[in-house]
């Protein structure tokens, strides 16, 4: 429905899903405040609502689904503090700008933050692998992005981090890098023209 503007709940609400394909393709939403009940965003429930720039009451969230804020070009920032499970696509070509990873994620699932405008990530000790694509971009980009943390990432798979604008990262806990072409640096690292520094650990 493209005419829904904004979505509100009643105080008293007692939500606690929001489910698969909810609001699939409302691209007239602007903004939703979700109750505090809420723990799970299933897949899709906000994808192609691309004029999507405001989701308040996110802060007891613990799943996000498949393609939950898939291609939501607008949403700048959501507070993700209490997530538990992020999924493949979560943010897939979302407009967030940047993303604080919380502590207990061990995995970012493939796709999960692609082509996102990142320019800060923090990626906590409890992360330890990063899937295909997880921080990739379609395109390279012309922006900087600090990367902070990493500091129990183990596993990079292939273009983990393609044509990002990371400037530096550090991997002391590092064990396998997934080779995508000739080497596994540029498989996984392909096109990070900005990068100019990279520590592995011994």
């Amino acid at each position: 429905n493209s005419s829904i503007r904004k979505v509100t709940f009643a105080p008293n609400s007692k939500l606690h899903t929001i489910g698969s394909r909810a609001f699939y393709s409302a691209r007239g939403l602007e903004s939703i405040v979700l109750p505090d009940t809420v723990r799970n965003i299933n897949n899709k429930a906000f994808y192609y609502c691309n004029n999507l720039q405001f989701v308040d009451g996110t802060e007891n969230i613990e799943n996000i689904g498949s393609s939950a804020f898939e291609r939501t070009e607008a949403l700048e920032n959501i507070n993700i503090e209490s997530v538990k499970i992020l999924s493949e696509n979560s943010f897939y070509d979302s407009g967030l700008t940047s993303v604080v990873i919380p502590d207990g994620i061990t995995i970012i699932p493939e796709n999960c933050f692609y082509d996102c405008p990142l320019t800060y990530i923090y990626i906590p000790d409890s992360v330890v692998t990063i899937k295909k694509q997880g921080f990739a971009h379609f395109n390279t980009v012309n922006f900087s992005t600090t990367l902070e943390g990493c500091q129990g990432v183990k596993n990079l798979e292939v273009s983990a981090f393609a044509k990002s604008g990371i400037t530096s990262i550090s991997l002391p806990s590092i064990e396998y890098l997934e080779d995508g072409s000739s080497n596994p640096i540029s498989g996984v690292f392909y096109y990070c023209e900005k990068l100019k520094t990279i520590e592995f650990g011994g």
